[in-house]
Formats: C-alpha cells, structure tokens, sequence
C-alpha cells in the first residue's frame, strides 16, 4: 500500500538545500545517494553546492526514486515522501479486527494516521527530522494501530450502527474525531521521550 506522508515544512531553500534535506529525512548519506540513484558523487555534490543543477537524465532518475520534482526544482511549501507500507509490514503488529478485514476501513484509518503524523511534523519539524522516514513511518503505523484498536473496542457500537443504516465510513471518522486528541497527545510525549 503506497502513501504520500509529509516531512516537514520549510522556509527559502535552494535546490541544493532542498535536496540536502531530502537526503537527511530518508536518513542517507550523499555516497548513498549518488549510489542508489545511480548519479555520480561528483555530480550531487555539484547539486548540493548549487554549483549547477540537475540535468533531464539525472532528473528522470530523481522522479523514479520517488523525489517530487516540483518541489526540488521551485520548492513549494513542503517536502512529500512516498513510501510503501509492505516493505515494512514485517517490522510492526499486523494490523487485526475490523480495519484488517476491511480494506475501506483500513484506508480511512490510515489516511487519518498520516493526518495526524503530516499536523504534528507541520508544528515539530524538528523532530520529524530526528527521527528520519524510519521513525517517521513507524509513528504513522503506530497511529495507524492505535485508530485500529479503538475501532475493535467499540465493535459493538460499530455493529449497531451499521444495523440501523449508518455508513461505516461515518462512524470511522467520527471515531478518528474522537480519538484524535489523545493519539496527538500521545504522539508528543512519544516524540519527546526520543529526543531527551
């Protein structure tokens, strides 16, 4: 499953800055950079620097790597990341219950998971930084877990309401609505504890 998660928002940046700081989110080293895009080190290097700037080859391979081009070329007001979830399934608790059997539901809990990372990385980019896509996305899969089991624990109530003709979409997001402070709360002191 592919997901758009936002980093962190930013003040005026060149293209080098910007992809300096695409670097450090994704945790890499320019060495590992250059290696894993297949652009030599010099060539980076002279990007970083805002020596020069990329060419359409070294451009083409920037995009199938994932980079969002707009935003490295003109900056716009944020980085966005794709990431997909199945190439670290195996690292978290499988998500189970409701969400698990259900890929709609799933979705909307997902997507409110990354609203809730994508809010507080807006307010701590700092952290976010810290932490790299690694920590990043182990917040929005803890999240993701948390929504998850709030969802089971009000099975009951999910039942009914899907009994008398609710949507469960609706109940899923009036869930996420009233569980949202206590994740972001949550999230704050997990975060703050990384970083004492």
């Amino acid at each position: 499953m592919k997901v758009r998660c936002l980093a962190y928002k930013e003040g005026a940046m060149t293209l080098g800055t910007r992809l300096r700081k695409y670097i450090e989110v994704k945790g890499m080293t320019i060495t590992d950079f250059a290696k894993s895009f297949g652009i030599p080190y010099r060539s980076v290097h002279e990007y970083l620097s805002d020596k020069r700037k990329p060419g359409a080859e070294h451009l083409e391979k920037m995009i199938h790597g994932g980079i969002d081009i707009e935003w490295l070329l003109i900056g716009n007001n944020k980085l966005i990341i794709s990431f997909d979830f199945s190439d670290y399934a195996s690292q978290f608790k499988p998500i189970e219950g409701i969400a698990a059997c259900n890929r709609d539901i799933s979705g909307i809990l997902l997507d409110a998971a990354v609203t809730i990372v994508d809010r507080f990385a807006m307010d701590n980019p700092s952290h976010v930084t810290k932490l790299g896509i690694h920590g990043t996305l182990a917040s929005v899969y803890h999240i993701w877990s948390m929504l998850s089991e709030a969802l089971e624990a009000s099975r009951d109530a999910f039942i009914s309401s899907i009994n008398v003709g609710r949507p469960a979409d609706d109940f899923c997001k009036q869930l996420v609505e009233l569980v949202t402070p206590f994740i972001t709360e949550n999230l704050a002191l997990m975060f703050h504890k990384k970083n004492e």
